[in-house]
């Protein structure tokens, strides 16, 4: 039987077990074995691999963490990582590898079935969509494992916060979610609690909106709250929001491009930054420099999850309360409390979303390599409904990846999904905090633990029940498309009506001209 080989190469996600269990249940059922890479990429270089047999699985099966065989860095794509891999599926005589993570392991996967096919390694490679960010949700992939029970623990965090300032009636809570530079993760909550504000970096980013304009934006929240005898209310702060202000993020990308560059001295990177850069960095508060400085990521970047963004904006908000108090402009009380709630989910014991949505894609990724399929990312579609109307399929990893230009050179790539300022979900959390909503009242929803029965124990993500919708998911409405185009050919065979010819061609000529000026926009904004 085939011999198949796990990795957990992303962020620790809750419900990765269950992948490793659907994978290791449907291989074995064909025949087939499983051998897990103990340590992450680090072990599977190492060749650390053990069997992954029912005593194993039967200690982690529908729990939390990535425990059961561990990780280490998201990274497979330098030659020397690349040709370590090769060597440990030689020796190991793995028929294939099951990569499980997000976004740069969809990229790490496509760019290794490429380098194994064109030298001969007999080794398929397939991904399967993890992460607590849902930063890897695009037109293939509905949800990845992980997301659901995360936003579920920050909800229950949240909403217990909510309720704290609804009975004390005399604090502003500042509490910033885990999620990276996509803010799916402050929707998401956002429409589970119904706080008084929700920062999105991506609604600033698009608004262009300073450090002092959101700095304003929250004091008149907090003023008319005040106004009304509410010296307290609940704020959500995605982690990323730091690096979607435009000063602030021209800053961390001159700090990211030095750190990467070897630059690490405290005194040479202040030395290096350009003149407006480095006046923005002596004017941010001491602790936000030293956190902007010190703390990186194993890409080199700046380690958003560790900068106290919710601190930052928590003074500089009383800042502009006490400026307005002095010109007699606010006459309220603000005393602000911060929070940061990140790590407590990542390792949740998962939701039976997750655990189901889990299990299904280990088994789908089994199908794929008992195909004979590499390249690809297993998906499940249809995810708002229950599990007997699941689809299970896969996505070839390109076409999902985009050129982006990096200073050396054009690279291939899963971007990460932003939150969509057209789309149902921002939408729906806008219409909530509008003046006279969430923002003004006490609305506050408390969701409480996950459920894992009753009434609400197969709730999806908000934000996939609202993306997903009615309209079908983008594979069906592909295929109406199609099959569009294949009545029209139809319709204007030789002989048909000259009426019936000049409607289609115009009709087609004008979307022809849409699409090309879409395609263009898209190319301009990868430059």
């Amino acid at each position: 039987g085939a011999r198949v080989g796990v990795v957990f190469c992303g962020r620790q996600a809750p419900g990765g077990h269950n992948v490793v269990w659907g994978l290791a249940a449907a291989v074995r059922r064909l025949g087939g074995s499983v051998v897990g890479f103990e340590g992450g990429t680090q072990g599977m270089f190492a060749q650390r691999a053990v069997e992954v047999d029912d005593a194993r699985l039967a200690l982690y099966k529908n729990q939390g963490g990535f425990d059961m065989l561990g990780r280490s860095a998201d990274q497979v794509r330098t030659e020397a990582q690349v040709a370590a891999t090769e060597a440990a599926c030689r020796a190991l005589r793995l028929d294939g590898l099951v990569m499980i993570g997000g976004t740069h392991t969809g990229s790490d996967a496509a760019a290794l079935a490429e380098t194994f096919a064109a030298r001969g390694v007999g080794t398929k490679v397939v991904a399967v969509p993890s992460g607590i960010d849902g930063d890897l949700v695009n037109n293939f992939v509905e949800a990845t494992v992980g997301f659901h029970t995360a936003c579920g623990v920050y909800a229950q965090l949240v909403g217990n916060i909510a309720t704290d300032a609804n009975s004390a009636k005399k604090y502003t809570y500042f509490v910033r979610l885990m999620g990276r530079k996509p803010s799916h993760i402050a929707v998401e909550v956002g429409l589970q609690t119904q706080p008084n504000a929700v920062l999105i970096g991506e609604e600033v980013a698009d608004h262009r909106w300073t450090l002092p304009d959101v700095v304003r934006r929250l004091a008149d929240v907090v003023a008319r709250r005040a106004a009304a005898g509410k010296n307290f209310g609940v704020v959500l702060v995605p982690e990323g929001l730091i690096a979607a202000i435009p000063e602030v993020a021209a800053l961390i990308k001159e700090l990211n491009a030095l750190f990467r560059a070897g630059v690490s001295a405290e005194a040479d990177v202040r030395a290096r930054l350009t003149p407006w850069c480095a006046a923005l960095l002596e004017y941010l508060p001491e602790f936000i420099q030293r956190q902007l400085m010190l703390e990186r990521e194993v890409h080199g970047s700046v380690q958003l999850s560790q900068i106290q963004t919710e601190r930052l904006l928590a003074e500089l908000v009383d800042a502009e309360l006490a400026e307005r108090a002095r010109r007699g402009e606010f006459a309220g009380k603000f005393a602000a409390v911060c929070s940061f709630a990140g790590y407590e989910a990542r390792c949740a014991t998962p939701s039976p979303f997750d655990c189901e949505l889990g299990f299904a894609l280990g088994h789908t990724a089994a199908a794929l390599l008992a195909a004979g399929q590499t390249g690809y990312m297993a998906t499940v579609r249809g995810v708002t409904h229950g599990v007997e109307r699941w689809v299970c399929g896969g996505v070839p990893l390109a076409a999902m990846l985009a050129c982006a230009r990096h200073s050396h050179g054009i690279h291939a790539r899963i971007p990460p999904s932003s939150v969509d300022l057209s789309g149902a979900p921002f939408a729906a959390l806008k219409a909530g905090l509008s003046s006279g909503g969430w923002a003004d009242g006490e609305a506050y929803r408390n969701p409480g633990p996950t459920q894992m029965g009753g009434p609400t124990r197969d709730a999806r993500p908000a934000v996939t029940e609202l993306r997903c919708g009615n309209d079908g998911d983008y594979l069906s409405r592909l295929g109406k498309l199609h099959a569009l185009l294949a009545a029209t050919r139809e319709r204007c065979t030789p002989g048909c009506d000259a009426h019936v010819l000049d409607t289609a061609l115009a009709s087609m000529s004008c979307l022809d001209s849409i699409l090309n000026g879409m395609r263009d926009r898209r190319g301009a904004a990868l430059e």
